[in-house]
């Protein structure tokens, strides 16, 4: 199955998108992972986000934790700062149960109110940092691979990597999805 999953990244340009330094990382993974479902998904995965994670906001004591914030950095580092947002800002408004996001990226400013779910995040997130991407005219996207959790992991890559990676097959047999 290990090798069937590398020929199948292989056949859809997967590796050749990434380049060598980090397809050399993801062979690694996947020849070393065990035969489980995570060896596909995790193994493929740039980042992972815990979806119910939102429950505190800002920093404390200079530590980013559980916020938009936090999402926003992790996407940052995984995309190789492809993605760099600036000047994050996200403000809880208990009463009206939002949490005002905002950030700059590439000279502009992107902002949303992101409804407050006990501690869900809003999956709006994504379709924000998605616009910012695209006014930069950056055709990878933080795409969501098939894993049934709480957990969302995402890959930066293009969807039309993405979509052949489905059509091949890459992730049938890993689980139901």
């Amino acid at each position: 199955m290990k090798e069937e999953i590398i020929t199948k990244l292989e056949k859809c340009g997967w590796f050749s998108e990434i380049g060598e330094e980090k397809s050399k990382i993801l062979k690694e993974k996947i020849e070393n992972g065990d035969e489980e479902m995570q060896l596909g998904v995790l193994s493929i995965a740039d980042v992972d986000i815990d979806v119910e994670c939102i429950d505190d906001f800002g920093s404390h004591d200079g530590e980013i934790i559980d916020s938009y914030t936090a999402i926003l950095h992790a996407l940052s580092e995984a995309s190789d700062g492809v993605f760099l947002p600036t000047k994050i800002k996200d403000e809880l408004d208990e009463e009206k149960n939002v949490v005002a996001v905002s950030f700059e990226f590439n000279g502009n400013v992107f902002s949303e109110e992101l409804k407050y779910d006990n501690d869900w995040a809003d999956p709006r997130i994504f379709d924000l940092v998605d616009k910012a991407l695209e006014s930069a005219n950056i055709q990878q996207k933080f795409m969501a691979l098939p894993y049934p959790d709480q957990v969302a992991y995402l890959t930066f890559i293009t969807p039309k990597t993405y979509a052949k990676a489905l059509e091949i097959g890459v992730f049938s047999g890993l689980g139901d999805f």
